[in-house]
C-alpha cells in the first residue's frame, strides 16, 4: 500500500493525543493500542522514506548483429 505524508500525520496525531481512532482519506482505522499505532506509524515512515524499488527502473539493454553490404 502506498502511504502518504498526510496517513503520516494522521497517526502522529493520534499518538500525540492518544487516540486510537485515525482516518486516512475515505476509511477509518481503529487500532488495538497505542503499540500497535506506534508500529503502524513506522511502516508508514519506512516505506515514505524508502528509496524507489529498482523494480520500477529496469534497464533494458538491446544488441544488433548486423553484416556489411548486401551479397553473401
Amino acid at each position: 500500500m502506498a502511504f502518504s505524508a498526510a496517513d503520516l500525520v494522521a497517526v502522529e496525531t493520534a499518538i500525540k493525543s492518544g487516540e486510537l481512532r485515525v482516518q486516512y482519506n475515505d476509511k477509518m482505522v481503529v487500532y488495538r493500542s497505542i503499540a500497535e499505532l506506534l508500529s503502524a506509524r513506522d511502516l508508514i515512515r519506512s516505506e515514505i522514506n524508502a528509496p524507489a524499488s529498482s523494480s520500477s527502473r529496469i534497464a533494458k539493454q538491446v544488441r544488433f548483429a548486423t553484416k556489411t553490404g548486401f551479397g553473401t
